[in-house]
């Protein structure tokens, strides 16, 4: 026995290779129950690997654009922590309670090294960008944003995002947005400025080149800690692996309010239960609350069909082994929630041109599960945000599975399926889910998303998420208590990248932000890092060696293809391996590198500026 490398082994059974029989795709299925078990340790994975992506993207582009220290020995315990918690008993949920609470302080650590780094980073680059053009005074008794947003938007409520403390003063902020994603966006934004003695009414924003975007005040708060909080939404570009300026100010009046004259307290008028955009039109049912429709506006096509889109509360029948963390059971006595839970309408349709929004409840025993749809402006994708405050558990006759359910106007031939390096064909099936990270896309163009789930099915005209499955053993209580995530509903087109940039689009919705004031620099209001074309980017680092970027690419089509990188003043460019060993030289010019990729092939390339 050696002690060697797979390189060396696969060499030394080459010549054995005609003895070997061939096996293609999966080696499963395999405990199908695991991708829905401890949806508290799903969460912790899925959100560790997003968060960790997003902040070594944004460290390798202070440290480029900067010089500022790198973060890699907090990056590699916070990999550590993630990595560890995918052990075969953690990340399956087949673990005992105090594996799963010792597997979230393991996250939590992770997390910390995620906001320290990127909010180092943050700062490094907002110091670095030249504001000078900007007036920013400041106004002593109406500034005093020190302190504000201290641990803002780090929790689960809001999605774990990056940090968000305010640096601003005086009625101009000055906000970076930056797009860690390899493709450009144009969404809308969200952020937060703290003690802006402006009217929220009147709150402007402005890009780069002084064009007026998009901008409204959704919160104004007078008293958030002793704080003012003002809660912004921005409909902006950011370019992919780069970021821009947003400037907000207070604009000059421009009409008479009619606020002071409130409509006839008499007459109740209520919006339809629509959510619309120029894109797409959403309808609810006004009883239920269930999503009664689904229409792409600009084919007029009805993507739903007649049952639409519900949560679904099922029993698992018990077999073998069923009810246990590894096992699903035959799914048995589907309660349709919108008709067997009390429905309460907590808010009708709210906000503007924007974001659209309602609120209901949905009241199922002791258990309670609150959601909140939403559609912005210039997107097609309606947002779930659920939060649940679950207390069902598994019994003799079977255990409690929460799903979301969306029936199809026609019945798919086959399903695809986000896996980490690539795209998955499925075939349809009743009696299992199947494992799935961003999205399950159904033949003919409707897609579920979620952000922290992994169980999905397909079969007849519906597809399904599984939300909570309250398995028994060795945990017998794995989902008492509050849950929270999302999942989207949207038509997406048949094409591998797109898909897989949808996916990324809805894990990485919430853009991070760093607030300045006017100073002078040596970075521009608007760089890119680098681009990408022709293959999609899974990481993005600091070299462990410290000499250049390390870019993680696949081609997700089953066709080769040329990787297209270019990246300003890039002098060299390398292949590496897993372990960041040269294993071919790359022929640069003008600072583009052309990648020949096979088809679903995984490469890694070390990008050297100096």
């Amino acid at each position: 026995i050696f002690f060697s490398t797979y390189k060396k082994y696969f060499a030394s059974i080459e010549a054995y290779k005609e003895n070997f029989p061939v096996v293609t795709g999966e080696l499963g299925p395999t405990f199908t129950g695991c991708y829905s078990s401890q949806s508290k340790v799903k969460m912790a994975n899925r959100v560790g690997e997003d968060r960790l992506f997003m902040a070594e993207a944004v460290t390798a582009l202070a440290v480029e654009k900067t010089g500022m220290p790198d973060y890699n020995d907090q990056f590699e315990v916070a990999w550590e922590r993630i990595l560890f918690n995918q052990f075969h008993d953690i990340l399956p949920g087949s673990n005992t309670p105090e594996s799963r609470d010792h597997a979230m302080g393991a996250f939590e650590e992770a997390m910390g090294c995620v906001m320290a780094a990127s909010g180092a980073a943050l700062r490094a680059l907002a110091d670095a960008i030249d504001t000078s053009s900007f007036e920013t005074p400041f106004v002593p008794l109406e500034s005093r944003s020190e302190g504000g947003g201290q641990g803002l938007n780090v929790d689960q409520r809001h999605r774990f995002r990056l940090p968000g403390t305010e640096r601003g003063v005086g009625k101009t902020r000055l906000l970076h947005f930056f797009n860690p994603t390899g493709f450009d966006r144009e969404e809308v934004l969200e952020a937060t400025v703290w003690d802006w003695p402006g009217d929220p009414v009147r709150v402007a924003a402005y890009d780069v080149q002084g064009n007026a975007l998009p901008v409204v005040a959704t919160t104004s708060r007078r008293e958030d800690w002793s704080h003012i909080r003002t809660d912004l939404l921005i409909q902006a570009k950011v370019p992919a692996l780069s970021y821009t300026t947003i400037r907000i100010e207070e604009s000059e009046k421009q009409s008479f309010c009619f606020s002071a004259l409130p409509p006839d307290p008499r007459v109740h008028l209520f919006r339809p239960m629509v959510l619309e955009n120029d894109l797409v039109r959403v309808e609810f049912d006004t009883t239920t609350l269930a999503i009664k429709s689904y229409v792409n506006k600009k084919t007029g096509k009805e993507l739903l069909g007649p049952a639409g889109g519900r949560f679904i509360l099922y029993r698992e029948g018990t077999v073998p082994r069923g009810g246990c963390g590894w096992q699903e059971g035959i799914l048995m006595d589907p309660k349709d929630l919108h008709t067997a839970a009390k429905v309460l309408l907590k808010s009708p349709v709210r906000g503007g041109a924007l974001r659209k929004s309602l609120e209901y409840e949905l009241h199922y025993n002791d258990s309670v599960v609150t959601v909140q749809p939403q559609l912005d402006a210039g997107s097609p994708i309606l947002e779930l945000n659920v939060s649940a405050r679950w207390r069902e558990v598994a019994d003799r006759e079977g255990t409690p599975r929460l799903s979301f359910r969306a029936d199809l106007p026609n019945t798919p031939d086959y399903w695809l399926s986000d896996s980490q390096i690539g795209v998955e064909k499925r075939e349809p099936d009743t009696t299992r889910d199947y494992c799935s990270r961003n999205f399950f896309h159904a033949q003919g163009g409707m897609t579920l998303l979620s952000d922290t789930k992994y169980g999905y099915r397909g079969c007849e005209q519906r597809m399904e998420v599984t939300l909570l499955r309250s398995s028994s053993r060795p945990d017998p209580f794995p989902e008492v208590g509050d849950r929270m995530f999302r999942i989207g509903l949207v038509e997406a087109a048949e094409d591998a990248v797109e898909l897989k940039r949808l996916g990324q689009r809805f894990v990485h919705r919430d853009l991070p932000y760093a607030s300045n004031r006017a100073h002078k620099g040596y970075l521009p209001l608007e760089s890119s890092f680098l681009q990408v074309s022709g293959a999609i980017v899974t990481a993005i680092k600091v070299a462990e060696d410290k000499n250049g970027t390390i870019l993680r690419l696949i081609a997700v089509r089953d066709e080769c293809c040329d990787a297209q990188v270019s990246m300003p003043g890039l002098k060299a460019a390398q292949v590496v391996d897993l372990a960041e060993q040269a294993v071919g030289e790359c022929t640069v010019t003008d600072g583009k590198v052309c990648v020949p990729m096979g088809a679903n092939q995984t490469v890694a390339l070390r990008l050297i500026t100096k």
